[in-house]
């Protein structure tokens, strides 16, 4: 009995450990799947030879043989134990290290030097004499064990991933015992079954704990392969045992002692773990023979699902996806014909399908009317024969009849018909039986949500089309009110352009003559007749400025604004614009306040230009400032800018609209209420003239607080300019 259960264990022990194994290289991902599987198959081998070794015990030299090949192996199994532990733990090593020892042990594994002597005993073959190689090999292995279950011990205790954690325990105890009950009893080989059969039984622990935690915890990703494979493993361990039981029995009851030697023994046990092994393959050249010749028409419905289930996925089109639909599943009931039908804008269903015609096939016609039978029906499907057909009061039956069609389901989903599958007669002439029936009802679930996402789909294209139409018909209108607008924007320069130039003229010769009346070239004025001649100057001007702003974008628009730049005491133009709008600024009860800095650089900059927007900030600051406010204009020069700006405590822009304040004749409705004459050109041009110059504007602006308005300038290039 002893022997039995050394023949049963060691045979399980090794092919699991070998399915294992063979899973996990399947992968090979990582280093680690690798370095395992090796691991895994050196130990398979390891425990094969160690069976050998004990079952060839009566040819002492073949058995002698199998012990060093057996320690050989040993050796490389615990290198890779050690390199499995180190990659899944991220430790590195220097594998050149290895090589060494495993290099001088490959050489002398098989020599005297290993195993010296093995003596037969009882049970089988024990080792009696040992040389030098052998006990390097006993430390070497010790410290290859030790250290892998360090790493794996160090890596339990680092991590705080608790499926980690729980995972590393069940490798080390699954790998700790087998490695101490192996050291022991497996490399000594003591040659007693009893002792010896602790080897494979932890060999099998640990394979079963490495299995509980492939499909526990995920370890190597294989869990659903292993689940299978485990569950053919327990069948043919359980039909194993079952077979060497019966044969056990038989040899027992029908030979003598005598007859049954210990030969026949194993081979019936052998023979019992075959035919385990065989009953698999045996089933499926069975079913294979059995379905050729006696069941034509079965077909495997997970088969005819998973195929479904790829066309479903692959296309969004409904055409394509019908079509390839019918054909599968038109194939695998080996039906006549299947086509769908669908609603339609148009009268009549929309078919997908292959329609033959003819008297017994479906025709538009006849569809037409079963389609409005079904729409009227609230039953979710119809399966009929020809007795169904010739006795039932339901007019849908006598129609599929006529057409020889079998079955008409819904396409149904949340409660909502998206279309039917009709499906004809079988070829054969048979009824549908009761698992085409369940096949066709999980086929129309399926095959809905994907009608009804296909339809969704169709209807945003053809959306998509017609809103492409209307935003290209829309285009078209804006593109020639566009070229409307232009043509308009192009008379209205000309117009400003033109009437600059004619008032410009004019305009001058009034400035001019009130200056010689203000400087009394016409005489002694009296102080009335100063000021109203004053105002009438300043009104001048201001034409002047705006006509000039109108000519600078009229210029801005057919391309001829052109900088011309010179030398300029900007410090010295600031001064005049803030003296010349002085009096106006006290008029309004405004303070004006300017601190012309000392040492200040001469720039190179269009005068006419800047001039006009330094007294546009200023202009604006006076306006839209209330009484007893106060405007700070400062200029100052640091080694890398020159910064104006002008400061009040004026109205403020809103930040709502701050964002339009210098686009053209844009002016804010507070701008609007407090100074109706305005144009909206000032901060436009004056952004113009700034950037056109190399500058860049400064603004900033809180509602009821104030607002600060300028420019600067680079001023190592406005000065280069000067010294070119």
């Amino acid at each position: 009995m002893g022997f039995y259960l050394y023949l049963f264990f060691y045979s399980v022990a090794i092919f699991g450990i070998f399915l294992i194994a063979s899973l996990v290289i399947i992968r090979q991902k990582t280093e680690i799947y690798k370095n395992f599987a090796i691991f895994a198959f050196t130990l398979g081998l390891w425990l094969l030879l160690q069976f050998l070794s004990q079952l060839f015990y009566q040819q002492p030299d073949l058995a002698l043989l199998l012990l060093r090949s057996a320690v050989l192996i040993a050796a490389y199994m615990g290198t890779y134990f050690l390199l499995f532990a180190a990659s899944y733990t991220g430790y590195r090593i220097k594998t050149k290290l290895y090589a060494i020892p495993l290099f001088l042990l490959s050489v002398l594994g098989l020599t005297k030097w290993n195993i010296t002597s093995a003596d037969i005993v009882k049970d089988g073959i024990a080792i009696k004499e040992v040389g030098i190689v052998y006990a390097f090999l006993i430390l070497y292995l010790a410290f290859l064990f030790v250290k892998g279950l360090y790493l794996l011990l160090k890596d339990t205790r680092k991590t705080k991933d608790q499926g980690h954690k729980s995972r590393n325990r069940i490798l080390l105890f699954g790998f700790s015992q087998a490695i101490i009950i192996n050291l022991v009893f497996g490399v000594s080989s003591s040659g007693s079954l009893w002792t010896q059969i602790f080897v494979p039984v932890t060999s099998l622990v640990m394979v079963v704990l490495v299995a509980y935690g492939i499909v526990r915890h995920k370890l190597f990703d294989i869990r659903l392969i292993v689940m299978r494979s485990l569950a053919y493993l327990f069948l043919v361990v359980i039909l194993g045992a079952l077979y060497s039981l019966l044969l056990l029995l038989v040899s027992r009851f029908v030979f003598s002692d005598s007859e049954l030697t210990t030969t026949l023994e194993i081979i019936y046990a052998l023979i019992a773990v075959l035919l385990g092994f065989t009953v698999h393959p045996l089933k499926r050249v069975l079913d294979k023979l059995t379905n050729r010749f006696f069941f034509k028409e079965i077909y495997d419905p997970q088969s005819l699902l998973d195929q479904l289930n790829q066309i479903l996925v692959s296309t969004i089109d409904t055409e394509e996806l019908l079509t390839r639909s019918a054909k599968v599943v038109q194939e695998a009931l080996k039906a006549t014909y299947l086509i769908f039908l669908l609603p339609s804008q148009e009268k009549g269903p929309r078919i997908i399908g292959k329609m033959h015609g003819g008297n017994s096939q479906p025709t538009a016609q006849s569809v037409e009317i079963i389609y409005e039978q079904m729409k009227a029906s609230k039953e979710k499907a119809f399966f009929i024969d020809d007795l169904d057909a010739m006795n039932s009061d339901e007019k849908i039956y006598h129609y599929l009849y006529e057409i020889n069609g079998s079955v008409i389901a819904s396409l149904i989903t949340h409660n909502q018909r998206v279309g039917f599958m009709l499906i004809g007669i079988k070829k054969n002439g048979g009824p549908y039986n009761n698992l085409d029936m369940r096949v066709i009802d999980i086929i129309s679930g399926e095959l809905a949500i994907a009608v009804q996402n296909a339809l969704r789909f169709e209807e945003i294209r053809r959306f998509n089309i017609t809103l492409q139409k209307k935003i290209e018909e829309a285009t078209r209108e804006l593109r020639r009110a566009n070229s409307r607008l232009r043509e308009i924007d192009k008379a209205k320069d000309e117009f400003i352009s033109m009437a600059s130039h004619q008032l410009r003229t004019p305009l001058t010769a009034v400035k001019g003559y009130l200056s010689m009346v203000l400087d009394g070239d016409a005489g002694p004025v009296k102080k009335n007749q100063k000021e109203l001649v004053q105002r009438g100057f300043d009104g001048a001007q201001k034409m002047v400025y705006l006509i000039a702003d109108m000519l600078n974008v009229s210029r801005l628009q057919t391309g001829k604004f052109v900088i011309e730049n010179q030398p300029t005491k900007l410090a010295d133009m600031v001064e005049s614009e803030v003296n010349q709008l002085q009096e106006q600024a006290q008029s309004r009860g405004v303070e004006l306040t300017y601190q012309k800095p000392e040492d200040f650089p001469t720039l190179s900059m269009d005068e006419n230009k800047i001039r006009q927007v330094v007294m546009n900030f200023i202009d604006n600051a006076i306006y839209y400032t209330p009484r007893d406010g106060k405007i700070d204009v400062n200029l100052e020069a640091t080694p890398e800018t020159v910064t104006y700006t002008v400061t009040d405590t004026g109205v403020g822009v809103p930040r709502s609209v701050q964002h339009h304040l210098f686009s053209k004749f844009y002016r804010a409705e507070n701008a609007k209420k407090l100074r109706p004459d305005g144009t909206g050109l000032g901060l436009y041009m004056a952004k113009k003239v700034v950037v056109a110059q190399g500058g860049a504007i400064i603004f900033k602006s809180t509602e009821g607080k104030g607002s600060t308005f300028g420019f600067s300038f680079p001023r190592k290039t406005a000065e280069a300019e000067i010294s070119q």
